[in-house]
């Protein structure tokens, strides 16, 4: 019993640790000087497909490419969505505030929540459809505002996020038995070529650029995503929930503390509503666990 309180006090403080890390990935980008979304993405990508293979190698060792083989169909899935949700990712936090892409993305559980039941007819409580309505008015308030400001392609791009991260876990609850590591490399596959394709193999970037894209790919995207994928297997989705809002709510100060970017007040109101919301729903869902 001890061992498997020590695992999941270590499951807990390893999620804090890859929230906390994860949340600097907007001001990674922020200080981006002149490489472009697509290069950005590519840079990410190699560094983050690497970081992930040599975790799998160190983890299995002479069974690595076994674990590959035994990814199947849905783990090949899962890595197309999750590339995807990559490219999606960099492509809305390039074309909207950091504010705006994170509070945005911050309705995965709600949509996970909704296609959980739409899919798998899994019960949503009604505590998680008000919560719902009150971050629906949010992202309202929001959009709103991008219209005026012209960033309403980047807000879209972010909602695109929050769905495609959902349904890669919705895959991942319909077969649990999956090996979920190898759906990370396939991810950082995907993006790596989906991004050649575009560019035509013309990814120019500086050494400053390249660098910070292989921090964002390899340590912060890399670790966050591996510890994430490790410790769920401890930690019920309920009390996760609590760990995200260490990114949602870091990431926007970040870039305010150290590059003076100031969200609108819309972007503020509507991300206060939906933190709202966020924090209704995960209070509900640790009671119940508890």
């Amino acid at each position: 019993m001890r061992n498997g309180e020590q695992t999941i006090k270590f499951a807990r403080h390893s999620l804090i640790l890859g929230a906390l890390i994860i949340s600097f990935s907007g001001l990674i980008i922020r200080n981006i000087e002149s490489a472009d979304s697509w290069t950005i993405i590519f840079y990410r990508a190699m560094a983050f497909t690497f970081a992930v293979f040599c975790y799998v190698l160190f983890k299995h060792r002479s069974k690595v490419f076994q674990q590959f083989s035994h990814a199947g169909r849905q783990g090949v899935a899962g890595g197309i969505i999750l590339g995807l949700t990559n490219i999606t990712y960099i492509v809305a936090i390039t074309n909207t505030t950091v504010a705006n892409t994170l509070f945005t993305v911050s309705l995965i559980p709600f949509i996970t929540a909704l296609l959980a039941f739409l899919s798998i007819k899994e019960r949503i409580p009604m505590t998680t459809v008000l919560a719902m309505f009150v971050a629906l008015l949010g992202i309202i308030v929001m959009f709103r505002g991008s219209i005026v400001q012209g960033q309403l392609f980047g807000n879209l791009m972010a909602l695109i996020t929050a769905f495609l991260f959902s349904v890669f876990a919705i895959l991942i609850r319909i077969n649990k038995k999956i090996e979920m590591l190898p759906s990370l490399f396939i991810g950082g596959m995907v993006s790596l070529l989906v991004a050649l394709v575009v560019t035509q193999i013309k990814l120019e970037a500086s050494l400053h650029d390249i660098l910070l894209c292989f921090v964002l790919g390899g340590v912060l995207s890399g670790f966050a995503n591996i510890v994430f994928t490790l410790a769920t297997r401890y930690i019920a989705a309920g009390e996760a929930t609590f760990y995200m809002f260490i990114e949602f709510a870091l990431g926007p100060f970040w870039v305010w503390l150290f590059i003076y970017e100031k969200p609108s007040n819309t972007t503020l109101y509507g991300g206060l509503i939906i933190f709202t919301a966020l924090l209704t729903k995960a209070i509900a869902d640790s009671r119940k666990v508890i």
